[in-house]
């Protein structure tokens, strides 16, 4: 789903911190192996191989590589096959953010994006960032000269990407999805499956409104909401009466359901499913019901 206009401010600034090393598209898909005039060496891990290629020139023979890591002079590493580009990017704070679950390993090479498992190489598992609250990737790609291109997009998108199976939970699981189960039952909403850092759950006081209701009409209800900490920015308006506390509606059928949210620890807005708006939005319901937990 396309992201509502009251959250493109937060999304930029989510972007602009590259946290899981989105690139830009280019002429190879991120999710291929590069083409290549000779065999990389086998692969001994995310980004690691043995062996050495040695580009051939037009007559058959080879020649040394030309391609060097920065400051050393040395040749540089090789990436995988099945990674889009053959020369690694540099990693740091100010380039490309590299390991764990980005879209680039440890190593500096990108890793190849997927929609299930059985297209991640042995040892990995296909890895959507924006089913725990995150943005996806965007592609690398390898130049004529063979450097290794990428950047970021300003779109949330949904891409996914290889990542070691032991840092991320099973594919096609999702935070919303896990934190459902526990709706409505606040002695059970729970921290998200321990260990992986990806947010937790949290229970949220709430009203449901029926089509056309009014304040009189307000039921009670409690959300169990898949939850990442961090601002919201000033992006929603909050309480009058208690700026830690910001209102947010989502659509529940064709009921209304609005929560209160403290301020700085805010349900994920970047997920596939319906997510949680501001009481400014065009289409929220009417100020008594939206503001109706502030009073």
């Amino acid at each position: 789903m396309s992201l509502p206009y009251v959250r493109r401010s937060v999304a930029l600034g989510w972007l602009l911190a590259p946290a899981i090393g989105g690139c830009l598209t280019g002429p190879s898909s991120i999710g291929e192996p590069r083409e290549t005039d000779s065999e990389v060496g086998s692969s001994s891990g995310a980004g690691s191989t043995t062996g050495d290629v040695a580009p051939q020139t037009d007559d058959g023979s080879t020649s040394a590589m030309t391609s060097t890591s920065s400051e050393s002079g040395e040749p540089a590493a090789i990436c995988p096959e099945w990674s889009p580009c053959g020369t690694p990017v540099v990693c740091g704070p100010m380039t490309h953010h590299c390991g764990e679950r980005t879209a680039i390993d440890d190593d500096g090479c990108p890793r190849p994006f997927c929609e299930s498992n059985e297209e991640c190489p042995a040892g990995y598992s296909c890895f959507r960032p924006n089913d725990w609250g995150d943005c996806g990737a965007h592609g690398c790609y390898e130049e004529p000269s063979g450097a290794c291109e990428c950047g970021f997009g300003l779109d949330c998108n949904a891409n996914a990407h290889c990542v070691p199976e032991a840092l991320v939970p099973p594919f096609g699981l999702r935070g919303d999805d896990f934190c459902a189960q526990f709706h409505d039952d606040p002695d059970t909403c729970t921290t998200v499956l321990d260990g992986y850092d990806l947010g937790r759950c949290a229970i949220y006081a709430g009203w449901r409104f029926p089509p056309g209701g009014t304040a009189a009409d307000a039921t009670p209800v409690s959300r169990c909401e898949f939850t990442l900490d961090g601002s919201a920015g000033g992006a929603w308006p909050t309480c009058d009466t208690d700026p830690g506390l910001t209102p947010l509606w989502r659509a529940a059928g064709d009921d209304v359901v609005v929560i209160l949210s403290p301020t700085d620890t805010i349900p994920a807005i970047f997920g596939i499913g319906p997510d949680w708006e501001g009481c400014e939005a065009p289409n929220a319901p009417a100020t008594e019901l939206c503001f109706f937990g502030c009073s």
